[in-house]
């Protein structure tokens, strides 16, 4: 029997700088993008501090693999997305944008959380011929999808008769996922009975996590509120007149001002958000042709389920030129685990 014990401590940064002058307007063109870029600068910090602990020992014609790890984590982001104005254009040679779009306040969040879990595995040499390889896996998170996080009074007010009570949180109706399970089984069998001649296959469910930025954008867009406006010659149709001056950040902070364009952007996160998992299996044949030489043919699987999908439940109807939900808030970002691949 061996055990093997490790503690780990990892720092990760990402950062996207901004290489031009803060606040310097970028213009998109359906075939070309100017200027300063939507999501710089940003920087992200995560870090990590880990226990692991994995036992291996054999018995007979068991090799068993054990083991647990709790890890905790800090993470902290900067992340000042449309800081530089972005202007939108329908075709190459306009000079008017058609939609405008720029954040403005506090973009700072820090949050923690605790991720753990254990594995059993069993290579089990059943016979001369066939040899299985049984598992199980479990996974665990405290705080994956902002689970202590409150949705503002207003916003449930104003948004109960259009969704389901499990999109406002009151900080303690978020519980952990507890149910990843994630058993795996794989075989091979010599078909030839003279180390030949290969079947194999496998099957197993393998649970992923959310990646922190989808919790995120839920706490960053209050603080860090990012707005879009509309414009066109003339101002009508729910539209603002265009003038250049709007190039300038001072100059559309200004209209956000004067309540000229759409309320700031909301993400809705459902309580019961579970994490994506994919169920994967193979079936192969292999053929040695030398001792180190074989010729192999599989087919191998992989159905996702649970995974991340987000919509505007309050987009923009272009000919009322306003909101179809409600005209309190702009763009309504409803996360949902619908995907399926």
């Amino acid at each position: 029997m061996m055990n093997e014990v490790r503690l780990n401590f990892q720092r990760y940064n990402w950062e996207i700088a901004c290489v031009v002058l803060w606040g310097t307007p970028g213009k998109i063109y359906p075939s070309s993008q100017l200027g300063g870029f939507s999501h710089a600068p940003q920087n992200w910090f995560q870090d990590r501090y880990a226990l692991y602990d994995d036992i291996f020992y054999s018995w007979k014609d068991h090799n068993f693999k054990a083991g647990f790890y709790i890890e905790r984590l800090r993470y902290k982001t900067t992340q000042m997305l449309y800081g530089n104005p972005q202007y939108y254009y329908e075709t190459d040679t306009d000079t008017i944008p058609w939609q405008a779009i720029v954040g403005a306040e506090t973009p700072e969040v820090e949050k923690h959380n605790t991720q753990l879990g254990f594995f059993i595995q069993d290579d089990w040499n059943v016979s001369r011929y066939l040899t299985l390889n049984l598992g199980l896996r479990w996974d665990h998170e405290s705080n994956m999808i902002n689970s202590d996080f409150v949705t503002p009074e207003k916003i449930r007010m104003d948004l109960s008769p259009y969704f389901d009570a499990k999109y406002f949180s009151d900080g303690k109706n978020r519980k952990p996922y507890l149910y990843a399970f994630a058993p795996r089984l794989g075989f091979i069998y010599d078909l030839s009975k003279r180390d030949k001649t290969f079947l194999f296959g496998g099957f197993g469910v393998y649970y992923d996590r959310h990646v922190w930025n989808v919790a995120s954008d839920e706490i960053l867009r209050l603080t860090w509120k990012v707005y879009y406006m509309y414009f066109s010659a003339t101002g009508t149709s729910g539209t603002i007149k265009w003038d250049d001056k709007y190039y300038n950040r001072d100059e559309v902070l200004k209209l956000v001002a004067q309540g000229k364009t759409d309320p700031p952007e909301i993400f809705l996160i459902p309580t019961d958000l579970r994490p994506p998992k994919t169920y994967q299996f193979s079936l192969g044949i292999r053929q040695m042709i030398t001792s180190d030489m074989f010729i192999s043919l599989s087919y191998t699987g992989v159905c996702g389920y649970n995974e991340i999908t987000t919509y505007d439940a309050n987009y923009r109807d272009a000919k009322l030129g306003k909101r179809v939900l409600t005209t309190s808030y702009g763009r309504i970002n409803v996360w949902t685990d619908a995907g399926n691949t």
